[in-house]
């Protein structure tokens, strides 16, 4: 189990460009995405939830990229935990900050969405505008924020890390702090 880190103040306040990412003004309802906003290049698997029905949500900030193998290892708790608590609070939102140039394409990113079965939103954030203001180090990152936008864990894996976040720990230790955070 890695240690988590220190939120920073600019950390906290990239929460609140995320949370106002995923609101959808008037004139876009009926497009497929939002303008990008907030840092995100481009949305994915979008719903027309607004900033005012975020609010009060537990939310889980997931930085990931597709290619990396230690992020892969930690998708099945994260979609399971999606799927579980969605109706108890949680908001899951992946943060796909590319690796590689070719992980740039909202294509590419869209077609290893559909082949991994993803179906919360991802910012695809192809400029590390979100990564940078969450002074994010590696992939995969795990922030969970509580109902009053604190983040209340950062976890990830230790760079060459390969087995930190995806262990039986990891994965008991954060569905304790996600049921702590939800039903707080």
């Amino acid at each position: 189990m890695t240690k988590p880190i220190r939120p920073t103040l600019a950390m906290v306040r990239a929460v609140l460009p995320l949370m106002a990412a995923l609101s959808i003004s008037a004139s876009a309802l009926g497009s497929t995405s939002p303008p990008p906003v907030g840092g995100a290049t481009a949305w994915l698997n979008v719903s027309t939830q607004s900033a005012p029905e975020l609010r009060g949500k537990v939310i889980l900030v997931q930085f990931w990229t597709y290619t990396c193998v230690n992020w892969r290892r930690t998708l099945p708790y994260v979609r399971a935990w999606s799927a579980k608590y969605r109706d108890q609070n949680l908001v899951v939102i992946g943060v796909h900050t590319p690796e590689f140039d070719f992980e740039e394409n909202p294509d590419n990113v869209r077609a290893a969405i559909n082949e991994m079965h993803i179906d919360y939103p991802v910012a695809v954030d192809s400029q590390r505008a979100i990564w940078d203001a969450f002074h994010n180090v590696y992939w995969p990152a795990l922030y969970l924020i509580d109902t009053r936008g604190h983040i209340r864990e950062i976890l990830g894996a230790d760079p060459g890390d390969g087995s930190a976040t995806a262990s039986s720990s990891f994965s008991v230790y954060l569905a304790d702090q996600l049921e702590r955070v939800i039903h707080a």
